[in-house]
C-alpha cells in the first residue's frame, strides 16, 4: 500500500502480489456505475430541526470522482474515527488511537461527488447544492481486500441546510458507497 505521499506503508518483501488501480481508471468504473445505476445516487427522506420536520430529496449530479490521497483534515477524521476502536488489555488508549489513525492514513482515499443537489418540500420547494466527500478504506484480511466506507463529510451552500446532510445525506451516502464497493 502507498500513502498519500508516494510511499510504501508495507515493504515489498511483505507481497506476495500486488494490484494496483490508479485515479483515472477508479473515476471510469465511478461513471459507469452512475450511469447503469442512477438510483443508487438519489434518495429521499425527513431530517429534524428544532422541532421541525422537513421533506427532504437529494441527488448526485455529477459521476463521483476518486482521490488516491488524504482529505486537507485528515488527521482530525481518522483520529476522531479511531477512537470507536477499543484497545487491548494492556495498551494505552491514546497509544492505540495514534496507531489505528497512523494505519488509516495509509490505507485510505476519497470518493467525491461534487454537486448534490438537495430539495425540501414546500411551497414554493427550497433548494441546496452539497459536496459530498466519503472517505474510504482499502482493508485487506488474509487474501480478501475489501473497500469499506469510513466517513462522509461534506457541506451545502447555505450552512442552515447542513443538518440535512448530517440527518439524511451522509447516512445515505456512506450506505450507498457501501453498495458499490
Amino acid at each position: 500500500l502507498v500513502n498519500a505521499t508516494g510511499v510504501s506503508s508495507v515493504p515489498a518483501q511483505d507481497f506476495d502480489t500486488c494490484v494496483g488501480i490508479d485515479a483515472v481508471s477508479m473515476d471510469a468504473i465511478g461513471a459507469g456505475i452512475f450511469n447503469a445505476y442512477p438510483q443508487l445516487f438519489k434518495g429521499s427522506g425527513e431530517a429534524t430541526k428544532h422541532g421541525i420536520t422537513v421533506k427532504v430529496s437529494w441527488q448526485v449530479r455529477t459521476k463521483p470522482r476518486f482521490v488516491l490521497a488524504l482529505p486537507t483534515n485528515a488527521k482530525v477524521i481518522l483520529r476522531a474515527h479511531a477512537q470507536k476502536w477499543i484497545p487491548p488489555d494492556g495498551v494505552a488508549k491514546s497509544a492505540a488511537i495514534e496507531a489505528v489513525a497512523a494505519q488509516l492514513e495509509a490505507t485510505v482515499f476519497q470518493m467525491i461527488m461534487d454537486e448534490v443537489d438537495l430539495t425540501i418540500e414546500g411551497d414554493p420547494p427550497a433548494t441546496d447544492r452539497a459536496q459530498i466527500t466519503v472517505i474510504l478504506q482499502v482493508e485487506t484480511l488474509g487474501t480478501t481486500t475489501t473497500i469499506k466506507p469510513l466517513k462522509a463529510i461534506g457541506k451545502s451552500q447555505h450552512p442552515d441546510d447542513d443538518y440535512i446532510l448530517n440527518e439524511l445525506v451522509f447516512p445515505a451516502a456512506l450506505a450507498m458507497a457501501s453498495e458499490i464497493a
